[in-house]
């Protein structure tokens, strides 16, 4: 049972884990991807073009900032009562799979089975329902593009004309994409066949319809214009201002194929390396993402970001030790947020068995927030309650009553305490009145079951005991259930104490 609650953090991290950055576009870098023997003439005019690329730069920070948000809260997320996983998908898909018996063609459980594929990161199947779908009302359109997109086989559009014609023409025939998507989308495409021929379709087109309405549209005219407007020679740096269109707007398939094709001419290009990498880590190839990254990180081994997402993947690829050593190094190089490195670091502690580093990452978690968090607060309280620490249990616990004074939760470590203290009448108070309150709530019945096992009631602590599996949300009380049933039944002999307390 000491581990109850911090596994909830394995069920959180394991679905998530990932922070990715990419590249900055500032006028000393694009000095940097120059040749040093580069005139200062040739400096002046990228200089003086920047300007262009200082909106795309801000764009890519708040791209940046809404990713670290997603995956963070994948982190943080923590509920007494529900958290969702892979098997929480998989049940709500067999429920939408069986109605859908019933009812076939019906939009609503179509959009539902799909939406549930995509969640869960099945590209393929979460296209097929979505394109059943008539109604353009119940559609999310850009999953339903996005579904189509990530379920290509990068292998066939690279080497496979007949597969690529395949795919351009099945966007034609959407019938919920209007003119201008039908055109973006299909053309994206024929960028991996000829990217001259793409561009130049581009340009056309947007020469020739005056009013734009398509914003994704409207990010390929300005890179045109930006294109077309940086008196440089290497097509490398103007091609990627086409590629970061794509990829801002998380069209991956292009992204990776026009970027490798740009690294055959600049291998070592920075930008170009990060963006295929993420495209690759959005497309849960992580891989492949790491061959990019370490290729990143043998140019460059000091950016922190890309040391953070080297941490992520050691981590989703069971290198648990080689992604504290990163993360580590970020952390040293003043990583920021510091807080999402001290969560990873936790979680790679306690794959490790090591509750030593669990408790300093906490210390070091608590102490790097002004005002903690109150999922980080519930974990580094209980877990410094399970290992007996019990002056830093007080501080949190103190901590936690000053920020969060009006959270019931914090009364099931008081019960903890009590119960395990032998402060037996004082924990059955307590508890009869939150009992009154909530009988319906799992960890109440967990802790009447460790109150009434502990005054050898063990019959009442039974019924307890199968309530709290009965209500448990988390189903680790339920792992633990044969084992502790079978204990309770034989301590039956050893007491029929029979208890006043009444289970509904």
């Amino acid at each position: 049972m000491k581990k109850i609650i911090i596994l909830i953090i394995v069920f959180f991290l394991s679905a998530c884990n990932s922070n990715i950055e990419t590249y900055n576009i500032d006028n000393t870098k694009l000095k940097n991807i120059n040749n040093p023997e580069t005139s200062k003439i040739k400096e002046n005019i990228v200089n003086t073009q920047t300007w262009k690329l200082e909106k795309n730069n801000i764009e890519l920070n708040n791209k940046i900032s809404n990713t670290k948000e997603k995956y963070a809260l994948k982190w943080l997320i923590i509920s007494w009562t529900i958290h969702l996983k892979n098997d929480e998908y998989f049940s709500a898909l067999k429920n939408f799979l069986d109605a859908y018996k019933k009812q076939k063609w019906d939009p609503k459980i179509e959009k539902r089975i799909a939406d549930t594929y995509f969640l869960m990161k099945k590209w393929n199947k979460a296209f097929e329902y979505y394109d059943e779908i008539d109604d353009p009302k119940i559609i999310y359109k850009d999953k339903y593009i996005k579904s189509y997109f990530y379920s290509f086989d990068l292998n066939k559009l690279k080497h496979n004309k007949s597969y690529l014609s395949w795919a351009i023409n099945k966007i034609n025939n959407i019938k919920i994409l209007n003119k201008e998507e039908k055109f973006y989308y299909s053309n994206s495409l024929v960028c991996i066949k000829d990217f001259s021929l793409c561009k130049k379709n581009y340009q056309d087109y947007l020469e020739q319809e005056k009013i734009i309405n398509f914003q994704w549209l409207k990010d390929i005219q300005k890179a045109l214009e930006d294109y077309k407007n940086f008196k440089i020679d290497e097509l490398y740096f103007k091609n990627t201002l086409i590629v970061w269109a794509f990829f801002k707007n998380d069209l991956y398939t292009p992204v990776i194929i026009l970027g490798e094709k740009i690294l055959k001419e600049k291998p070592n290009y920075k930008p170009i390396l990060k963006m295929i990498a993420q495209s690759y880590f959005e497309l849960w190839d992580y891989q492949n993402a790491k061959k990019y990254l370490t290729k990143y990180y043998a140019l460059d081994s000091n950016d922190k970001d890309v040391l953070y997402l080297l941490a992520i993947i050691s981590q989703k690829t069971h290198d648990f030790v080689l992604s504290n050593i990163y993360l580590s190094k970020a952390e040293k190089l003043w990583y920021q947020p510091v807080s999402n490195i001290n969560r990873l670091q936790i979680y790679n502690a306690y794959i490790l068995d090591d509750s030593g580093k669990i408790l300093s990452n906490f210390d070091k978690l608590i102490n790097n927030q002004e005002k903690p968090l109150f999922n980080d607060l519930v974990l580094a309280t209980y877990y410094n309650l399970i290992n007996w620490n019990i002056s830093q249990w007080e501080k949190y616990a103190q901590l936690w009553m000053t920020l969060y004074p009006k959270r019931e939760d914090f009364y099931w470590f008081e019960w903890w305490i009590l119960i395990e203290k032998n402060s037996l009448e004082q924990a059955k108070i307590i508890l009869e009145k939150w009992n009154r309150i909530n009988h319906n709530n799992a960890l109440i019945n967990l802790n009447l079951w460790r109150l009434e096992e502990k005054k050898w009631n063990n019959i009442t602590a039974k019924l307890y005991y199968k309530r709290a599996i009965k209500l448990d949300n988390w189903w680790e009380i339920s792992k633990i259930s044969a084992k502790k049933l079978e204990q309770l039944e034989k301590n039956n002999t050893s007491s029929w104490t029979t208890n006043t307390w009444v289970i509904n």
